[in-house]
């Protein structure tokens, strides 16, 4: 079954996952405990691939690429330490910094320890001891900025462990790389204290049994970490010999073409022999829902799905946290997978069935007629036009694509699906100017995650990144304050106008909501508050022409010159409340959202220049 984002966009991403560099590759394919019960030294060139991968990886965790597998980066930060030397191992390395840290802290040498934390992060970007040293510090400090993004980086470090078993057994067990990880884990995801702790030795792996105290309840219960990387255990796999990469490439090719059905063979047969590869658990999950969704048999149908659910999970655990896994689990992982249903018209169904079954195999002439038919039994299904619009991509007809395309908008104007694929077939075409702007309606048209993630992946094919303006608001008081009020210092660089955004905020909040919505009960944040309120911001700039102005606030009196206040506001500064008012802004003012997106969201990658 196809996805409302084309994967075949994602190729360049996914060669990168499964990098056929020499060594890279290997360590990324075997992102999970090696079956290996060796204590020989790590191999230099296995020491060699970790410092490749960690440094590609590093590179895109600082430029705040929050989608590469976290599980992987720690993993390579650790292979990279000397297994050989007792005392350099990346569990000792930590615990000796762990030591200096609090030592500093105790002291009151708090930017002492900061300065260590990030001694400690140069050493080891993916340390979540390092990262979390960093946030207690910077907290202390009063660095919220800083400290929010050593936060945002623990948590995806977090994750990658959360998501590698269930910690219930030795089959489940949580993997780390170092002894810090199953503390600081224990400590801050679970809140669970640990009490006693044992090394167990089994089928060639070694666990740490740990039992642990829920000081909330009182109840023990025992836990289990995988810890052959800091025992010295775990071997990357060995790379793929070359028939295995010709296969390989040929595998995906297909499955880039959506020639699942093709694929598939190919694909089982390497995950079988390497099972521990997280993309090809994901492309396998793709492949056996694909399948599903052509003429099987309903019992065929739902089998294949709870096999495809099991693939989606297991490249979970393996620390694949992209959105096209993201969207596979959000249909696959439920407790009872239902086959997919193209139309309630039976003929209509059949129909696109036949079309999967054929493109599946590479038949676009079949699958075109098939999605044609399909729309003529059922004159509202878009799905139909939109694939017909594929299929004439395919063909090399792309004035007939954009005819079928545009009757796939029509209708179902408010779904933002059939511009995506829209994109994703121009980019295939070698068009990106013209995709970028189907991406951009896509957000206009709804702005959720998978709208933003086919921008934002449009944005790393072409070398750009979204960046919106960062504008950071003040808490709002219960009560209006005076314009006039000391509640902020002033300064020469314009930060005292906040007072009046605060002012209009607890204002609205008193009374101006009420007059102004008598219809609606209780108060909600809309957006004309917050424009109202972010508008007087600017203008009290303007009344006080601060020598040196602040960058946020030089932002915000932009965006008010180019009337896109609201349009920040929707895009980038809503909230739940807020959201209400999007269709009926979007329904006005089309022009100014698409404005804001191209002047103020997508820039050049690597900019150095801040908004």
């Amino acid at each position: 079954m196809r996805n409302p984002i084309n994967i075949r966009f994602t190729a360049p991403l996914l060669a990168a996952a499964l990098a056929f560099i020499p060594g890279v590759r290997a360590l990324a394919q075997a992102d999970a405990p090696a079956p290996s019960t060796s204590s020989a030294p790590l191999r230099p060139a296995d020491q060699a691939s970790a410092a490749s991968t960690y440094a590609a990886m590093l590179k895109r965790v600082q430029q705040g690429d929050m989608t590469v597998n976290f599980r992987t980066f720690r993993l390579a930060a650790a292979l990279m330490s000397p297994h050989d030397d007792p005392v350099a191992t990346a569990s000792m390395k930590e615990q000796g910094e762990r030591a200096t840290f609090k030592r500093l802290m105790d002291a009151g040498s708090t930017q002492e320890a900061l300065d260590a934390a990030n001694r400690a992060l140069d050493r080891n970007y993916a340390s979540l001891a390092g990262h979390l040293n960093a946030v207690l510090a910077c907290n202390k400090l009063n660095k919220p900025a800083e400290a929010a993004v050593h936060r945002k980086i623990l948590n995806a470090l977090l994750d990658s462990i959360q998501r590698s078993g269930d910690g219930k057994s030795p089959e489940t067990a949580w993997f780390v790389v170092t002894i810090s990880e199953e503390y600081i884990f224990l400590a801050t995801r679970l809140s669970l204290q640990r009490t006693q702790q044992g090394l167990v030795r089994k089928d060639g792996h070694v666990y740490d049994e740990l039992e642990v105290l829920d000081p909330k309840t009182g109840q023990k219960q025992k836990v289990w970490f995988n810890t052959d990387v800091d025992m010295n255990l775990y071997r990357p796999a060995a790379p793929r010999t070359p028939e295995a990469k010709a296969k390989f490439e040929r595998a995906l090719q297909l499955y880039l073409k959506e020639q699942s059905l093709t694929a598939l063979p190919l694909i089982q047969d390497l995950s079988a022999g390497d099972p521990e590869d997280a993309t090809l658990q994901m492309v396998l999950a793709d492949c056996l829902e694909f399948k599903a969704g052509t003429n099987v048999s309903a019992a065929e149908s739902l089998a294949l799905l709870k096999q495809a659910r099991d693939a989606a999970v297991r490249a979970r655990q393996l620390g694949d946290n992209s959105q096209r896994l993201n969207e596979l689990l959000a249909r696959l992982d439920t407790p009872e997978p239902r086959p997919r249903k193209f139309s309630e018209i039976v003929e209509a169904d059949q129909a696109m069935k036949d079309g999967e079954q054929a493109l599946g195999t590479g038949d676009y002439d079949a699958a075109l007629k098939a999605y044609t038919a399909a729309l003529s039994f059922d004159p509202k299904l878009y799905t139909a036009a939109m694939y017909a619009g594929e299929m004439y991509f395919r063909k090399k007809d792309p004035a007939s694509a954009a005819d079928w395309f545009t009757k796939a908008v029509g209708l179902n104007p408010g779904n933002p699906v059939v511009y995506r694929h829209w994109g994703d077939e121009l980019m295939l075409a070698g068009r990106p100017a013209e995709a970028r702007d189907k991406y951009i309606e896509a957000v206009i048209t709804l702005p959720v995650p998978q709208s933003w993630s086919a921008l934002a992946n449009w944005a790393k094919r072409t070398n750009h990144q979204l960046s919106p303006p960062r504008i950071d608001r003040p808490p709002v008081p219960d009560q209006a304050q005076p314009t006039g009020s000391d509640s902020m210092t002033t300064s020469d660089d314009g930060r005292s106008a906040w007072k009046s955004y605060s002012a209009v905020r607890a204002a609205w909040r008193q009374s101006v909501f009420a007059e102004k919505y008598p219809a609606e009960k209780d108060y909600r944040h809309t957006l004309e508050e917050e424009a109202a309120a972010l508008t007087s911001v600017a203008l009290a700039l303007n009344s006080q022409k601060p020598l040196h102005l602040d960058p946020q606030l030089a932002a915000l009196s932009e965006l008010k010159d180019a009337g896109l206040v609201e349009a920040w506001i929707l895009l980038s500064g809503a909230d739940a409340w807020i959201a209400q008012d999007y269709a009926g802004y979007r329904e006005k003012h089309r022009l100014q959202l698409r404005t804001y997106i191209e002047k103020y969201v997508i820039r050049p990658a690597f900019s150095v220049n801040s908004r």
